[in-house]
């Protein structure tokens, strides 16, 4: 389920090298000889940038703006070097000439800097253990000018670069957080809050390594380890959400519980936290979106991480799977130090079927990830196809699905409000499933099964149909087409003209001739099809019904009912012919002697007509006609 190695890059992994990781532009950075014999930063997608610089001291930090095109490099606790990478003179990107920089010292007197975050492409954050600074650099100019700073004495620091948010650490056992936002060219600070990490003895500050900013179905939240107080174990993960209002603090939302020791390592990948741990070999995986409600959680899945086939022969070669020379940074990187590696992690949804047995478990975990659509649809038909699921299942598989398509549908006619300052995590959108895709993946494919069951299909597709009437969702019509045909091969008749009758099933009139074409299965379906063309209003296609099934007098008695105006004649004689001469002669008498604006009187078929019906009888025929007629005196 957790597959290692989809996109990956090599390099130097070596004694001689010094690696550096840039959160900013999510990129590996290798520095050989200080920067004299060359600084190479690759990424998974862009190309690699190559270029040296002047040896003056060890390098601490190297971070690259946004756009590439800027170095800065930390060297000494004060000061830092800007090499501005695209130059006139032909120097720069994937150059061998050794680079001119240009240095800024913090502002702070005595301040040490303890790290560097790009925020924008002109814009760096110096962290030092006093404060903050934000410069505005120019690279055009070549200058750095300080535009903000905010002091507060800190231990280490988290960056959030999406949200351009920083947490920094302070208090006597770096418990106490403190959340920026660098954004708009200014420093805001938001409330800060306390988290709890298990201080005891054997832990007695809380460590950067242990702390995590993920963002999980659309929220921030800051993922603390937490220690047991009464032994050595890590007792579980503290899930904090974080607040973007300045006046209100973070708080604790959920807990997910280890109960293990040794070595971890945290990532927050669909909204999935994953935990790695080194001892086991194992991966621990929790969906805190299977129940929003409960602040506790156990692990959904327990697996271990494999190597993607589809980079077997890259990644395999000297790479050992949670080997302590693994690095682990957000969202999914993991840099291997020892096998010269940089690679990302991936889940596999589809892969859970095998992992989660409880049914409705992995409807809800498949629902929650992205891209999973066909994953979920054809688990679900697996599912029905094999009874696996009963109807108070499936009636709540359905209020999920309808519930997702409704709030999706409600938040994309909602404009997001516009704001000066805000968290901003990672999107996340609910899986829509429309009413076609139930239809075409899981109804009609399991209908086209000669080996289903058709009433328990019917029954539950009346479950889908009221989860959508519950939400007042408007119901496709040929979901009804679908379910009434499914009805009648179940044969289900009392059932489907009771769903008429009280119109579950709304009426329409592609279903009511749907009803018609479906009258030799069950012949009391013309009526209930006559039934719903009345109730729509449309006299005239109830006439053309009943003529085309022969009914010509009860299609006469309904025109004489309705008072139907201007109804062509000639389709009733045409109809006539095929009856007795007693019911055409009657049938012409009525439409020639009413006073009425009848159709066709004017056509010469009429006059044909006419000629034939007045020879059908002799005069005395007449007379004994005019009294056997079912319409009585004409």
């Amino acid at each position: 389920m957790l597959l290692l190695g989809e996109n990956s890059v090599t390099f130097d992994g070596d004694s001689l090298s010094d690696i550096f990781y840039d959160d900013v532009n999510s990129k590996i950075c290798t520095v050989r000889g200080n920067g004299t014999m060359g600084i190479t930063l690759k990424g998974h997608m862009a190309e690699a940038i190559s270029f040296r610089t002047r040896e003056t001291a060890q390098i601490k930090t190297i971070k690259f703006s946004p756009n590439g095109r800027i170095a800065s490099i930390q060297r000494d606790d004060s000061t830092v070097d800007f090499v501005f990478l695209s130059s006139a003179n032909g120097g720069g990107v994937n150059s061998t000439d050794l680079q001119p920089d240009v240095k800024q010292r913090c502002k702070l007197k005595n301040a040490i800097i303890i790290g560097l975050e790009w925020v924008s492409a002109s814009q760096i954050l110096y962290i030092l253990n006093t404060g903050l600074e934000l410069y505005q650099v120019n690279s055009e100019k070549k200058t750095i000018k300080l535009i903000r700073s905010f002091n507060i004495a800190l231990i280490w620091f988290v960056y959030y670069p999406k949200s351009q948010l920083l947490i920094v650490s302070s208090g006597i056992n770096g418990a106490l957080l403190n959340p920026f936002l660098i954004q708009n060219g200014s420093i805001h600070k938001l409330c800060r809050f306390e988290v709890d990490f298990g201080c005891s003895n054997a832990k007695s500050k809380l460590l950067e390594r242990d702390v995590t900013i993920g963002s999980i179905y659309g929220t921030l939240y800051v993922l603390v380890l937490r220690s047991s107080i009464r032994d050595s174990t890590t007792s579980d993960i503290a899930l904090y959400e974080l607040s973007g209002d300045p006046a209100v603090p973070s708080k604790f939302a959920y807990s997910l519980t280890l109960g293990l020791t040794g070595m971890f390592g945290v990532h927050v990948i669909d909204s999935l936290v994953i935990v790695h741990h080194q001892i086991s070999c194992k991966s621990f995986v929790f969906d805190i979106g299977l129940d929003l409600q409960t602040h506790f959680h156990r692990a959904i899945v327990e697996d271990a991480i494999a190597i993607d086939p589809s980079a077997e022969s890259f990644v395999s070669d000297g790479m050992e799977l949670y080997t302590p020379a693994w690095v682990i940074f957000a969202p999914n990187f993991i840099i291997d130090s020892r096998a010269g590696i940089f690679t990302t992690l991936r889940v596999v949804a589809e892969q859970a079927v095998s992992h989660i047995k409880d049914n409705c478990t992995l409807l809800r975990f498949l629902m929650n990830r992205r891209n999973a659509k066909k994953a979920f649809l054809n688990t679900f038909t697996s599912m029905l196809s094999e009874k696996r699921l009963n109807l108070v299942n499936c009636s709540s598989v359905f209020s999920l699905i309808v519930n997702a398509s409704v709030a999706t549908d409600m938040n994309s006619s909602t404009a997001p409000e516009q704001q000066r300052i805000r968290i901003v995590p990672e999107p996340y959108q609910q899986m829509k499933i429309e009413q076609s895709d139930l239809l075409s993946c899981v109804f009609l494919s399991l209908k086209d099964i000669t080996t289903t069951d058709k009433k328990f299909l019917v029954n539950v597709m009346l479950e889908c149909l009221l989860a959508l009437n519950a939400n007042s969702v408007d119901v496709e019509p040929y979901f009804h087409e679908v379910l009434v045909n499914t009805m009648v091969e179940a044969q289900e008749y009392s059932k489907l003209q009771q769903l008429l009758q009280y119109r579950v099933i709304a009426d329409a009139k592609p279903l009511a001739f749907n009803l018609l074409s479906l009258e030799v299965q069950h012949a009391p379906l013309i009526q209930l099809a006559v039934d719903m063309l009345a109730r729509l209003g449309v006299d005239e296609q109830i006439v053309e019904v009943l003529l085309s099934k022969g009914k010509v007098i009860e299609a006469v008695r309904f025109i004489d009912t309705v008072g139907l105006e201007r109804f062509n004649c000639l389709k009733a004689f045409e109809a006539a012919l095929k009856s007795d001469r007693v019911a055409q002669y009657a049938i012409f008498s009525y439409f020639h002697d009413k006073k009425r604006p009848n159709v066709g009187k004017e056509s010469e078929y009429y006059d044909m007509f006419k000629q034939k019906f007045d020879e059908m009888y002799s005069a005395e025929e007449l007379q004994i006609a005019n009294k056997e007629s079912i319409f009585g005196d004409v």
